[in-house]
């Protein structure tokens, strides 16, 4: 997409990019999928853009990699990660984003013949209401609270926020769920 131009998909279809992708103007991908699907090595770049995706297919019947890299990729309804191996590089900002409390980016059902390597970032919509608890978990394996401190204040015995304390002492933000039971 050269400098000057516009890529804008408003319609629910695939379009299947074969070889390199180069996004120098604007991309506007609320609907319908984009699909890397060649047979070879292919290079996506942004160069520092920040684009919106409807869905990504990863379909490199080749089992080559699909490499992204500088800029922000975010996708808002699912990666299908079919063949091929993703690469998000450290120059790229890869985010399954949510847009409300009822529509969620996802991955589909990974097929064996997929890997993929980098970071992806994982943002979860939290509807607005008065204070109080909300349940979270990790949407990945092996994730922990720790990983979570920098963007959410928990408090508790222990955590680096410390304990807010009420009337009835530490309040605690986190509970643990053992056996049937919080503790």
């Amino acid at each position: 997409v050269e400098s000057s131009a516009t890529l804008k998909m408003s319609l629910n279809f695939q379009l299947s990019i074969l070889g390199d992708f180069t996004g120098n103007g604007t991309i506007n991908v609320p609907q319908g999928t984009i699909g890397f699907v060649g047979s070879n090595v292919q290079n996506v770049t942004l160069n520092s853009n920040f684009v919106t995706f409807n869905n990504i297919l990863i379909g490199n019947t080749g089992g080559s990699n699909v490499n992204l890299t500088n800029g922000s990729y975010l996708l808002n309804n699912t990666l299908f990660p079919n063949s091929g191996i993703l690469n998000i590089d450290g120059t790229a900002d890869f985010i399954i984003n949510s847009t409300s409390a009822t529509t969620s980016g996802r991955v589909d059902e990974m097929s064996p013949n997929f890997s993929m390597t980098g970071n992806i970032d994982v943002r979860r919509f939290l509807p607005a209401g008065v204070s109080g608890n909300r349940n979270m978990s990790s949407p990945v394996l092996g994730g922990v609270l720790s990983q979570w401190d920098a963007d959410i204040e928990i408090s508790g015995t222990g955590f680096p926020d410390g304990c807010a304390y009420g009337d009835d002492g530490c309040y605690f933000s986190v509970k643990q769920y053992h056996h049937l039971a919080y503790v």
